[in-house]
């Protein structure tokens, strides 16, 4: 079984040595799908992950997702890409490109 692995490293030094942290996760965390298709850093310093199941927004703590009850259709999502304004698009499985907008309040 595939698994997304984000590495988060935190290295610390104790004695001239350092430590290295790492921490798998996956859907129980909150992650749309543990096969990962595309991983995007966003201008806010978050993490966009396109899936099989949809996006996930990472912050560094917690997930957000977003699939085809948030207006991805088809969910599964396999490009990200960031246009100047800083907007998402994706490519999802046979539906050619799409802007993705998280909050409909922004009013993109």
């Amino acid at each position: 079984m595939t698994r997304f692995l984000l590495a988060c490293l935190v290295l610390t030094a104790r004695a001239g040595a350092q430590e290295l942290f790492l921490r798998s996760f996956g859907t129980r965390d909150g992650l749309a799908h543990e096969r990962v298709n595309a991983i995007l850093e966003a201008p806010e310093g978050g993490l966009w992950i396109g899936t099989w199941e949809g996006l996930s927004r990472f912050d560094g703590r917690e997930f957000e997702s977003f699939g085809t009850e948030s207006g991805l259709a088809p969910a599964l999502c396999f490009e990200l890409a960031l246009d100047p304004e800083g907007r998402l698009w994706t490519t999802p499985y046979r539906a050619g490109l799409a802007r993705f907008v998280p909050d409909a309040d922004e009013g993109q």
